[in-house]
């Protein structure tokens, strides 16, 4: 679910299956997002994420690690 408001972007939940991960498709999908929030001129981008779901985590802090006052 995205929620967009009138400076950020809210993204509740991104998944990709597990036959497609590995394979470079979630950083695209985080550029997409960058560059949708970019586009808008959206202010931050928040992720929300199973704080139990590590592997997620790790993932988000590497992809967005270029934009890090951006995270939420």
């Amino acid at each position: 679910m995205v929620r967009r408001f009138d400076f950020g972007l809210v993204l509740d939940k991104v998944y990709v299956i597990q036959g497609l991960q590995k394979l470079g498709v979630g950083s695209k999908i985080i550029d997409f997002i960058k560059q949708f929030a970019k586009k808008n001129n959206l202010l931050f981008i928040r992720l929300n994420v199973n704080r139990k779901n590590t592997n997620a985590i790790q993932f988000y802090k590497k992809a967005l690690q270029s934009d890090k006052n951006s995270i939420q």
